[in-house]
């Protein structure tokens, strides 16, 4: 027993060490990013959204992660006003643009909640996510962003977007639901003070915790 329950768990530690982060750039589809020498992108765009059901995405060495993204609840459309620069990390590309939602009616839409669904997760592993969105020309607007992570455990990290230009947020590691499933839900934190309540996700990082 003891035996099989080591080999198990060194079994789920080896899959850990050989995944790789998984980069995915949600934006306006005139402006995917691009694969690279550095790294290799999934595009998710204010029209391809709508669609999205168990995207298979790719990791960022162009392999098969066996990570699927499924859009539970869209966003509303695709905001183009972000840093024009390379940011936290991420090529200029994907932290120019971003998908926006908003609570309050806005480009004839109201009470935009986002909602994605990972699966393909392995239970047991740790995995890290990390969040970026940049609305600048904001004023003096706080447009928080709050991710709420559903697996194991329900927990969240929030942004604020307005008038952001490096500043990314990371969850703790976190553990899938038993079915290898994790929700993100999208809705402005209590600090946003934005008239429409205005949320945004621009780059969304998967990779599994050291």
């Amino acid at each position: 027993m003891k035996t099989a329950l080591l080999a198990s768990l060194l079994l789920v530690a080896s899959a850990a060490l050989r995944a790789e982060r998984v980069l995915i750039d949600f934006g306006a589809s005139a402006t995917p990013t691009e694969d690279n020498a550095t790294a290799t992108w999934n595009n998710i765009d204010e029209k391809n959204q709508h669609r999205l059901t168990n995207l298979n995405l790719i990791d960022a060495k162009g392999g098969k992660s066996g990570l699927l993204l499924s859009v539970v609840a869209p966003f509303n459309g695709a905001n183009s006003n972000g840093v024009k620069t390379e940011a936290a990390g991420y090529p200029a590309s994907a932290v120019a643009d971003s998908l926006y939602a908003n609570v309050e009616p806005f480009g004839g839409k109201e009470n935009v909640r986002p909602v994605l669904k990972l699966s393909g997760l392995k239970p047991g592993v740790r995995y890290v996510l990390t969040f970026f969105a940049s609305r600048l020309g904001a004023g003096g607007d706080n447009r928080t962003t709050r991710y709420t992570l559903e697996g194991a455990e329900t927990s969240f990290v929030e942004l604020n977007a307005a008038n952001n230009n490096s500043r990314s947020v990371s969850t703790p590691p976190l553990v899938s639901a038993p079915d290898g499933t994790l929700l993100i839900r999208i809705t402005p934190g209590p600090d946003n003070n934005n008239a429409n309540h205005f949320t945004y996700l621009g780059v969304l990082e998967i990779k599994p915790a050291p």
